[in-house]
């Protein structure tokens, strides 16, 4: 399922696919089309990607043709919706899989991936990534970032970006990253 919303229309789109690999390449069409509307509008693309076993499909297609040499990647910027607090080579690292999967198959330049130090206890990880996003959206206190395409999965339980029912990071409203 795909939603796509716009400001300018206030419409929203709702797909519904068969399978992952039409709901992947449903969603690498829409990064390849948000890339370039948001190039054009502002001379960048912002994205936040999600992590889990769903997205790896899509981070395959986008590596490959025709997405990846459709893709501006020298004026894109991959950030994180989620985050595990694992070396990068763990198999439950979400930038791993990414890297894997995506980054080392495209000409992106290093420094337009944004992770999250997830080698870092989680504490100090979580406000080391706010840091990062503050200084990248050049964010006033209080401000949140605004990205031009955010990509989140639901996980079985009924969990999205890694905030659980029930959990207490579910009622946070004034930090960006909470661990």
């Amino acid at each position: 399922m795909r939603k796509a919303s716009t400001e300018k229309t206030n419409q929203t789109e709702v797909l519904f696919k068969a399978d992952i690999a039409a709901v992947s390449l449903a969603a690498a069409e829409l990064f390849v089309t948000a890339a370039h509307a948001s190039i054009k509008r502002s001379g960048r693309f912002t994205v936040a990607l999600s992590g889990g076993s769903t997205p790896r499909v899509l981070y395959k297609m986008l590596a490959e043709k025709p997405f990846a040499q459709h893709v501006p990647w020298d004026k894109t910027h991959i950030f994180w919706v989620d985050e595990r607090c694992v070396p990068v080579d763990d198999l439950s690292s979400n930038y791993g899989a990414a890297r894997k999967d995506l980054f080392v198959r495209i000409p992106i330049p290093p420094e337009n991936i944004h992770r999250m130090p997830g080698s870092s206890p989680p504490e100090e990880g979580a406000r080391m990534y706010q840091e990062m996003l503050a200084r990248f959206f050049e964010l006033q206190e209080g401000q949140f970032p605004v990205f031009d395409l955010i990509f989140l999965g639901v996980g079985r339980d009924g969990h999205v970006a890694s905030l659980f029912p029930g959990q207490p990071a579910v009622e946070e409203s004034g930090q960006m990253v909470v661990h």
